[in-house]
């Protein structure tokens, strides 16, 4: 019993660990910002404050939801790289690679399953990315004007190739683990042959 909690618990963690990454690895990478707006990420990384000047109020107001939402996004993701380290590290101790490798399998089939329905879900990239800010905002400002320097800086074409890019992030490395799970499975069938 203990060792299935274990499981479930490793599993969640390895599944949030891959998606959290892979959104904060395409967000803070300072090649996806056009030149003009590194303001925005610097912002985002803590390290300055939003330019008055280029942006207004209620721009700034929406940023600091973003802020937010990235600051969350952070302690969510060291939290779960923790429990999924901290989980396999228990499971490695005690010498149950066959679970490991369950876990390996289970968390990055359940990742590439909820990345093809996101996928699917995402094809009317429109409605996906609305939905996605009546989701996350509990205000309407991120409805800006179309002439602001938000929308100017980060149209939704910006959005939707950064979409892109997280999804291959998810695939990739639930692939790896995807891989490792199965070496770890027929190399355990190897041993007991």
């Amino acid at each position: 019993m203990k060792k299935k909690i274990i499981a479930i618990l490793a599993t969640i963690s390895l599944i949030l660990t891959i998606f959290l990454s892979s959104i904060l690895l395409v967000t803070f990478d300072k090649q996806n910002y056009p030149g003009h707006t590194n303001n925005v990420l610097e912002y985002l990384n803590g390290n300055e404050n939003l330019n008055p000047d280029m942006f207004s109020e209620r721009e700034i107001t929406h940023m600091e939801d973003v802020k937010f939402l990235c600051n969350l996004v952070k302690i969510l993701f060291y939290i779960s790289l923790f429990f999924s380290i901290g989980l396999l590290v228990i499971l490695i101790k005690i010498k149950d690679y066959s679970l490991i490798s369950k876990i390996f399998l289970y968390s990055s089939l359940i990742s590439l399953g909820l990345l093809i329905l996101l996928y699917l879900l995402s094809l009317n990239f429109n409605s996906f990315f609305t939905n996605f800010h009546y989701l996350l905002f509990t205000n309407d400002l991120w409805l800006l004007p179309e002439n602001s320097m938000l929308i100017k800086s980060f149209p939704k074409e910006f959005f939707n190739v950064a979409l892109k890019r997280i999804f291959l992030f998810i695939t990739v490395i639930s692939s790896a683990i995807l891989i490792n799970g199965l070496i770890l499975r027929f190399r355990r069938k190897d041993v007991h042959s």
